[in-house]
């Protein structure tokens, strides 16, 4: 799954889930750290300028 680059990426995903409203709660410096931090641990998967996810899922199909 390719997303958006690292920050753009972060930012919706945390305004997206119940995290928007802690992450909000704190200071500037506190975000902007918070950001680097999550960003930095994921230049590893990073092609292209887009954040290369893999996501694994599990189907199951019941018949009967």
């Amino acid at each position: 799954l390719a997303v958006p680059p690292p920050e753009d990426f972060f930012r919706q995903y945390v305004h997206s889930t119940p995290l928007g409203a802690v992450v909000a709660g704190i200071d500037a410096d506190r975000r902007a750290t918070l950001t680097r931090e999550v960003c930095d641990g994921w230049r590893d998967f990073v092609e292209d300028g887009k954040l290369r996810l893999e996501v694994r899922m599990t189907i199951v199909v019941l018949k009967g």
